[in-house]
């Protein structure tokens, strides 16, 4: 198999998933580690906005949230950005993808913290939750949660 073909992507992917369900450091290292690998692939062989590679950013972004720290966190926010950036160049308005984005984005911007950040974390979460709204019945879980995550930033600012 070719060493850019995109099922080695995905395989990669995968494994990074795995890891990172395992957690802890050393296991975030190895899924940062094949995500990379995952984003790599995907960036020579895929168009620039093509959703997969959105999916990768997203997961890459993922992994450098729960790994944690500033530095870390501003590498999360730098990926979403791409995610969310391709996500709303090919998805319709109010794709549930995009919401999902829209709300990584908010929880990066919460751990960050400063008034500042947690303004751009309600605006994100309003973003996803308008969404949810269109796409999703009243009392489905995900946007009972993101109603949640609104009142918790709501109360910190």
């Amino acid at each position: 198999m070719d060493k850019n073909h995109p099922s080695l992507a995905t395989s990669y992917n995968n494994l990074s998933s795995i890891y990172q369900e395992l957690g802890g450091e050393e296991n975030l290292q190895k899924a940062l580690e094949y995500q990379n690998k995952d984003v790599e692939i995907r960036e020579k062989v895929l168009d620039k906005n093509h959703p997969s590679l959105a999916t990768s950013y997203n997961n890459l972004s993922s992994i450098y949230q729960e790994l944690g720290g500033e530095e870390n966190l501003q590498k999360a926010l730098e990926y979403q950005n791409k995610a969310v950036e391709i996500r709303e160049k090919v998805l319709d308005k109010n794709h549930p993808s995009l919401a999902t984005s829209y709300n990584n984005l908010s929880s990066i911007y919460q751990e960050l913290g400063g008034e500042e950040n947690l303004q751009k974390a309600r605006i994100f979460i309003d973003k996803a939750i308008d969404i949810f709204k269109l796409a999703f019945p009243k009392g489905h879980s995900n946007l009972d949660i993101f109603e949640k995550k609104r009142n918790s930033i709501n109360q910190l600012l």
